[in-house]
């Protein structure tokens, strides 16, 4: 207490720094076991300095922090006991991210922002660079066997004390002390990569990330622009824009009967001219409505492999590099700018695909997780939804220990509990590196186990979805990137991404929940159509009905419950004759299997086709089924609205349900524009509305 007392009285009243600043220094730093002294002289060094961000105080600051960092000091202050410190090894450091208040507190953000954990090795050539930057004809002497440069120790030392009398106790060698490291193999693992890697200090591009020996940028700095250079030294945040959108199956090759895009058409009205359902309309309106999205990273639901290369080439020409998912008829595909990002690996799971990506400027790491999970009500669905996730969520956490592992040359011979004392080190290390992107057509809303996952960073066996009954997992089921953001739900409000006719109040019973008398019908009126008012439908009268409805394809639902129909029949066994006629009850149950199935949209198409009696204009049934969540690295700045004024007016006024003449799928695209920070507060998002 005494500690925080002091160092929020000292660093609150210079112009800098505000206290619940200081506060999160002191919490980030008292999670790892590091010098309390140490804590206030990095936090003092780097805040309180006079000078401006120029190029040889920036390597002052690297130096001297690298240097607190791995010592402990040996003075502490006045208000503080003597033994007030207790050492641990320099790799467990944290990074903390200094929030940006003003002008004046950016040198102390990069200050923070360049805290990293790189242990020491000898800076020679950083103090020679930045002795040369200050214009001095002679060299301060430099000391190797300490790993750091003593002269920016002393010159960042003496400019501290200088600044504010508290540190006048702290001398030249106040910085300098060696650190201890942890004791057994797993901290002589760490301990053994002291020398392997390099701190330049002074130059425009910070120290690199500590993966970015697997897969280095190898852009060269000469002659970039100010805003490149400060981004790559962790001086100016990244932000790029994130979209997702289920653009429904490419109906490419209409009309043929292999088309595994057939029932495409059956989205549109019956009464929507031809021309408007094939896939050289919807290919333009999808074409165009990406392009004016604009976005860095796409992720794409229902795309088709046969067409696939053919659907997109307008993105690879653009600019874009892409993964495609390597199963289903549905798959997902995630494009990226080349210029922006570079592919550092992908994993397909179960109707998820998993990407890695790296900035090629800042060589920070995000994961892209597109997501089009299972459909359909019911316990077994939920839980096959929470599976999906669950895997690929775990498979990016996996991959992250695994690079973190590579790096730190962790040995596999460690004992089981010596390698336990890695994993907490390995969470933060991925926590801290990694930023979590999952995005895509989740086919559920509301309070599901899915979103309670990736929200709350777990689910327990005792969870419950609304108006559903059993556990939908046999264990706790967690991820260490930490409670995940919507950021339509928390920022922008719940914003329907799916529209449809409510056709269930229409086709269900309220109280029987059975086939409404409309839907009876319905029905009805196709089975007298077919048959010429006899009493029994015969299967050629019924593959007739089956051939029109769906365009020549002997495909569908109705078909699929006919045939187990006739199969459950007495006599199959024995050769005798089976009866493969139904009776007008027998056909509407056949068809609200499609209801139940969910096929609605399907039985209003038939029905249209088939001159049955109109249907009463339905309710508006909007869903929020898609969403982007993000860790906390990526904080919203903005995000787009799904329905744009004109597009809301044409279907909640006008019952114009999509897809339709001016938009091509069933669902919405959602998108937004994130800051790529480390460990940055949340701020307020802005409303950007879109319009056609």
């Amino acid at each position: 207490m005494l500690a925080y007392r002091w160092l929020c009285s000292l660093l609150s009243s210079t112009r800098h720094v505000h206290r619940r600043d200081c506060t999160q220094a002191l919490r980030s730093y008292s999670r790892a076991p590091l010098s309390l002294a140490a804590s206030f002289s990095i936090c003092a060094t780097s805040v309180l300095s006079p000078r401006g961000p120029n190029e040889a105080a920036t390597g002052t600051f690297f130096a001297s922090i690298d240097a607190a960092a791995r010592r402990a000091v040996t003075t502490t202050p006045p208000c503080l006991p003597a033994n007030a410190s207790s050492r641990c090894h320099a790799s467990l450091v944290p990074r903390i991210n200094w929030p940006r208040r003003d002008s004046g507190s950016n040198h102390a953000t990069a200050a923070f922002r360049s805290l990293a954990l790189y242990p020491c090795s000898s800076a020679r050539r950083s103090s020679t660079r930045a002795n040369s930057s200050r214009g001095s004809s002679t060299r301060m002497p430099t000391s190797t066997t300490s790993g750091i440069s003593m002269s920016s120790v002393a010159v960042t030392a003496a400019r501290a004390r200088a600044f504010h009398p508290l540190f006048a106790p702290l001398g030249p060698g106040a910085f300098i002390r060696r650190a201890v490291a942890p004791a057994g193999r797993a901290g002589a693992a760490i301990a053994a990569t002291a020398g392997r890697r390099k701190i330049r200090a002074g130059t425009s591009r910070s120290a690199p990330l500590p993966w970015s020996r697997i897969c280095r940028n190898k852009t060269s700095r000469i002659g970039a622009s100010a805003e490149t250079q400060a981004m790559a030294a962790g001086k100016q945040d990244v932000t790029l824009k994130v979209c997702s959108w289920n653009v429904l199956l490419p109906n490419g090759q209409a009309g043929a009967t292999d088309n595994p895009a057939w029932f495409v058409n059956k989205y549109y009205g019956s009464r929507t001219p031809r021309e408007i359902r094939t896939w050289e309309h919807r290919h333009e309106l999808i074409r165009k409505r990406i392009h004016e999205l604009d976005a860095d990273i796409y992720a794409l639901q229902e795309v088709a492999a046969a067409t696939f290369e053919a659907d997109f080439a307008f993105l690879a020409s653009a600019g874009y590099e892409h993964v495609l998912h390597n199963k289903h008829r549905f798959r997902p595909a995630t494009f990226w700018r080349r210029d922006q990002f570079e592919l550092c690996g992908a994993r397909c799971k179960d109707r998820t695909l998993l990407v890695l990506l790296r900035h090629r400027i800042s060589n920070a790491y995000l994961f892209v997780a597109n997501c089009h999970l299972t459909g359909g009500s019911g316990v077994e669905n939920a839980q096959t939804r929470l599976r999906q996730i669950a895997d690929v969520v775990g498979q990016a956490e996996k991959e992250a220990r695994k690079m973190i592992a590579q790096l730190h040359k962790v040995p596999q011979t460690l004992k089981k509990h010596e390698r336990s004392q890695l994993d907490m080190t390995q969470y933060e290390l991925a926590l801290e590196e990694f930023a979590l992107c999952c995005m895509g057509d989740f086919n559920a809303s509301g309070n599901t186990a899915v979103r309670h996952f990736l929200r709350e960073a777990c689910v327990t066996p005792e969870f419950q979805e609304p108006f559903q009954e059993g556990s939908l997992t046999s264990k706790e089921k967690h991820h260490a990137f930490g409670p995940l953001t919507d950021i339509y739900e928390d920022w922008f409000g719940v914003q329907p991404t799916y529209v449809a006719p409510d056709l269930k109040s229409v086709y269900i019973d309220a109280e029987s929940q059975g086939p409404s008398a409309l839907f009876g019908r319905c029905v009805r009126h196709i089975f007298e159509k077919y048959t010429g008012g006899g009493d029994r439908m015969t299967s050629d009268q019924l593959l007739a009905f089956v051939r029109f409805v769906n365009d020549g394809n002997m495909r569908g639902g109705i078909l699929r419950a006919y045939n187990a129909l006739v199969a459950t029949r007495p006599g199959r066994e024995s050769d005798k004759f089976i009866d493969t006629t139904i009776s007008a009850d027998d056909l509407i149950e056949l068809c609200f299997s499609e209801v139940v199935a969910g096929m609605l949209w399907s039985l209003r198409y038939d029905f249209e086709m088939c001159g049955a009696p109109d249907i009463v204009r339905p309710d508006v049934f909007a869903e929020n089924l898609d969403h982007i969540f993000v860790s906390s690295h990526l904080q919203p700045i903005s995000c787009s609205d799904t329905l744009s004024q004109t597009e809301r007016a044409a279907i909640f006024e006008r019952g114009e349900f999509v897809p339709n003449e001016w938009h091509p799928s069933d669902h919405f695209p959602i998108s937004g524009v994130l800051c790529w920070v480390r460990g940055a507060r949340p701020g307020k998002v802005e409303y950007v509305p879109t319009s056609l």
